[in-house]
């Protein structure tokens, strides 16, 4: 899981973020799931939005992943996996 703090700034629509790692990683069998509103402003809780549940298949040992805010009241989001 990747928890993602948007505490100080709002989402705001074509906003995009990349996660990159430095290490090799190994996610064949598990999913990576990623999600942001660490204030909860949604009512869903702190960090009660998942904005990407990528499956460990669709994953590099090095991935690049973009997410790209598509909605920003609701925080929806689409992601791209360049790598």
């Amino acid at each position: 899981m990747i928890y993602i703090d948007d505490t100080d700034t709002q989402w705001s629509l074509g906003q995009t973020v990349r996660l990159t790692f430095n290490n090799n990683v190994n996610l064949t069998s598990r999913n990576v799931r990623i999600f942001t509103d660490a204030s909860g402003r949604l009512n869903t809780g702190d960090y009660g939005k998942t904005i990407a549940n990528i499956t460990g298949s669709e994953l590099s040992t090095r991935p690049i992943i973009e997410l790209i805010c598509t909605e920003q009241g609701i925080l929806n989001f689409v992601y791209d996996i360049i790598k």
